[in-house]
């Protein structure tokens, strides 16, 4: 069985890359930074495409005042 990745996952990959390479994060920050931008890309774009520059400062705002009720 071959799993197949959603754009999500796909952003996440490389976001994860990124920490590790260019900002040298270690695993378990890497790790919470990615659960929530995950939760925050699930909640903007579901399954479909992402499109980061989609992402206005608002719905950040927004996002993260939820989860701080969390």
């Amino acid at each position: 069985m071959t799993l197949r990745a959603t754009a999500v996952d796909e952003e996440l990959r490389c976001y994860d890359e990124y920490l590790e390479h260019a900002r040298g994060l270690a695993p378990k920050t890497r790790n919470v930074a990615l659960r929530i931008i995950g939760r925050l890309l699930t909640s903007r774009f579901g399954s479909d495409a992402i499109d980061i520059a989609a992402i206005k400062p608002q719905q950040v705002r927004r996002f993260f005042s939820k989860e701080a009720v969390r």
